[in-house]
């Protein structure tokens, strides 16, 4: 969607927009595992002080294989991001500012490039994900396996052999 930001610049009139959706596929997210992608926004722009602000709070629901264990999950997290939007710049470093020159600002882009720099890189079921084991592949969330645990790496055997 783009959005002409000229009655915010000159007359200081906001823009809310509640339960906004916008397409993301699993490429935008550098996965292959998502599906089921559902992305709703509700921005406010608006003139603070002498400046225009730009606010989206963003939820990213989403199916994928939990990176320890490889179950599947349904997870959904949430965003906020702050901008400032200007007709220029003289500091091309600000991250933040948005330069609007034509007062036209291309929403999809500007929330689906946030949402691509925030995501995190690694998904887990829960928090604890226990993963799954080495040698059998069973998931550990479900229980121990009947693997034989070995405590210590065997070329640090004469180490511990020393601590004793």
């Amino acid at each position: 969607m783009i959005i002409n930001l000229e009655d915010v610049f000159l007359h200081g009139k906001a823009i809310k927009i509640e339960d906004y959706k916008i397409n993301l596929n699993p490429d935008d997210l550098s996965r292959k595992d998502i599906s089921d992608i559902e992305c709703k926004s509700s921005v406010v722009i608006e003139s603070v002080m002498d400046d225009i602000t730009l606010k989206i709070d963003t939820v990213v629901s989403f199916k994928c294989n939990c990176d320890y264990c490889m179950e599947c999950v349904n997870k959904s997290i949430d965003f906020s991001f702050n901008h400032i939007i200007k007709k220029s710049s003289t500091h091309e470093d600000d991250l933040n500012c948005i330069i609007t020159p034509n007062y036209k600002l291309d929403l999809d882009s500007v929330i689906r490039e946030d949402i691509l720099l925030e995501f995190p890189s690694v998904i887990l079921c829960k928090s604890d994900c226990k993963g799954i084991c080495q040698r059998c592949g069973k998931n550990l969330n479900l229980g121990d396996c009947s693997c034989e645990k070995i405590d210590i790496d065997p070329r640090m055997e004469a180490l511990r052999e020393l601590l004793k």
